[in-house]
């Protein structure tokens, strides 16, 4: 069974049970288990791939027809991004290091992977005691739909389930965050 586990862990998503093997100790526990399992990997064909050797992995070699087919390949694609977004004249690789760049570049900008800068905020502009903006409260108010409690009203009195500030609308959105992947954590297993 251990192995059956084992192999579970390699399946993709869609494949696995999600069972948690620790708890199966009964025999029609592990004999559903079983089961599931071959369900799942029923037409699954598992071929084990070897990891290459270390030796294997030279930066500086020069191009195989192989690596040179697939450059050629993310050239014709490039041509669909803006000039200034092509990160590499593709005819001036030479090596397999070059290569993996500039396929690695090119996925990114295909894809979209961008890395944006986001500016620090200036000093001073934290206040905890600040009151929360509009958009703040109906974040809040979303959450709190989540959890099943009433939406704050702008004109609620301030007490201890009413959020004020900034700070304690952060706080309560984090709390709410963490239960709410709890949950389902939970479910995902189960």
């Amino acid at each position: 069974m251990k192995e059956l586990h084992a192999v579970e862990k390699h399946l993709p998503h869609v494949f696995r049970t999600g069972t948690d093997i620790s708890s199966l100790r009964t025999e029609p526990k592990v004999t559903g288990y079983i089961r599931k399992m071959k369900r799942a990997l029923k037409g699954v064909t598992i071929v084990n791939i070897p990891r290459p050797p270390a030796k294997s992995l030279n930066k500086d070699r020069p191009l195989s027809s192989l690596v040179r087919n697939q450059v050629e390949h993310f050239k014709k694609m490039e041509e669909d991004l803006a000039p200034s977004e092509r990160p590499v004249d593709a005819g001036a690789i030479r090596t397999e290091g070059q290569a993996a760049h500039y396929i690695k570049k090119v996925t990114a900008k295909l894809h979209g992977h961008r890395q944006v800068d986001i500016p620090r905020p200036d000093p001073g502009s934290i206040n905890k005691n600040r009151p929360a903006s509009q958009l703040l409260r109906a974040q809040v108010n979303h959450f709190r739909q989540l959890e099943g409690k009433p939406a704050l009203d702008a004109r609620s009195s301030p007490d201890a389930s009413v959020v004020l500030t900034e700070a304690q609308a952060a706080a309560y959105i984090r709390d709410v965050t963490a239960k709410l992947k709890r949950r389902k954590s939970a479910k995902s297993k189960s």
